[in-house]
């Protein structure tokens, strides 16, 4: 997993599929556009949510999802990830009204969290706290405190993707399969997964809901062209088709949440089987944390949205928890190795505003076998706490440390 700290961007490479998240924050605009004083020459004229954490999945046999004519056919308004006031634009050139935006990798680069508090200016009041945790082949997505005063209804879109060139890609609510004729568009209520048939074999995508959740669903073409865009792209009219996929979180929502899981190049037994076995554990998914806990990786994801270390995430199965003392974004694995369990953390400072952050975790050390000289201040037994001495030029960037338990 790589993150690109003063861009904003994350890219999580897995074996068969990329994964990325496009954010924003106070010194980031969102978006760029180019208009002359006439009006008539303009670039990136519809970039209004590219940076609301819209996310990008590449399949190794779907490596044309975001070329082929894309941009000018899809729904702007709807762009996977993002949250966003339901057909609304956005001015460009806006900073993130609140500075906590960062990502955080695991101590092996293979895994990660990322996380966005979408809080942009243009007089609009909708706000989002929005986490992506990253394990083994999959993405867990969590929404929080999703808020709005803009008399409009809220949405938070799971998923816009092209389909093939006859629109229909088979689709599977629940092991159901739903129609497959463009025009066709439902509310899909109880949901618990969802399969969408990819554009090359084995590139199917699952969904999978935490929580039974109401979907709402659209198959349509959408015709459209490189001009509308800018000014000086081609003209001639081009046609795409396209899933979407939203949660709609209802008009001046109040703290609505939303979950969901990604699951790249997983086809339909495959998402059953997910189901039923023993999938990730949403620990918190609230105004104060997000985490998610994978019990096949022994690894957690978590992002601490406020100070006071009162809000701590209660470790899946065990009587411990972890917990910080400032705004934190935090990844911890847990591996066996010749018999003994260790506990690698990895920090970062998504505000980049803290001297320092104490992190305190029922976890037992037993002693340090590893950590950076930003660790200070490092008690064990029986309660495992130390010091992460932030104000050293690491602009966001992740540190680790490591202990053994036994």
């Amino acid at each position: 997993m790589n993150t690109f700290l003063e861009m904003y961007k994350t890219v999580s490479n897995n074996p068969g599929y990329s994964f990325g998240i496009s954010m924003f924050g106070p010194w980031h605009f969102n978006y760029e556009s180019v208009t002359s004083t006439d009006g008539k020459t303009y670039e990136n004229r519809r970039g209004w949510h590219t940076s609301d954490g819209m996310t990008f999945l590449y399949t190794a046999n779907d490596l044309t999802q975001y070329g082929d004519d894309y941009w000018p056919t899809v729904n702007h308004y709807r762009l996977a990830g993002t949250t966003v006031n339901s057909n609304t634009d956005q001015d460009p050139n806006l900073y993130n009204l609140d500075s906590w935006v960062n990502s955080t990798v695991s101590y092996d680069f293979h895994y990660g969290v990322t996380g966005m508090y979408l809080n942009a200016s243009d007089s609009k009041t909708l706000q989002a706290k929005k986490s992506w945790i990253m394990f083994q082949g999959q993405v867990v997505a969590l929404g929080a405190g999703v808020t709005s005063n803009d008399n409009v209804s809220v949405e938070t879109i799971v998923e816009n993707r092209k389909l093939n060139a006859n629109g229909d890609n088979s689709l599977y609510v629940n092991d159901q399969p739903q129609p497959t004729n463009l025009g066709w568009g439902q509310t899909l209520s109880n949901v618990r997964s969802m399969v969408l048939q990819g554009n090359g074999g084995g590139s199917d995508i699952g969904y999978y809901f935490p929580s039974p959740a109401t979907i709402n669903a659209s198959r349509s073409a959408r015709t459209g062209s490189w001009n509308d865009d800018a000014s000086l792209g081609d003209s001639k009219p081009k046609t795409k088709n396209y899933l979407e996929l939203w949660f709609d979180h209802g008009v001046n929502p109040v703290n609505s949440t939303y979950a969901y899981v990604i699951l790249p190049n997983k086809d339909a037994p495959a998402v059953a089987n997910y189901v039923a076995s023993n999938p990730i554990w949403v620990l918190r998914n609230d105004i104060w944390v997000q985490a998610a806990f994978d019990p096949a990786t022994n690894s957690l994801g978590a992002n601490f949205w406020s100070d006071g270390g009162t809000h701590p995430v209660d470790l899946a199965g065990t009587p411990s928890y972890i917990k910080t003392d400032k705004k934190a974004s935090l990844f911890l694995k847990n591996t066996l190795i010749s018999g003994h369990w260790y506990t690698e953390i990895g920090i970062s400072d998504p505000t980049r505003s803290y001297a320092a952050i104490t992190v305190t975790t029922a976890i037992p050390a037993n002693f340090i076998a590893w950590k950076g000289a930003e660790f200070t201040n490092v008690s064990t037994l029986p309660t495992t706490a130390f010091k992460f001495t932030v104000n050293c030029g690491s602009d966001g960037a992740t540190h680790f440390i490591r202990f053994r338990q036994n």
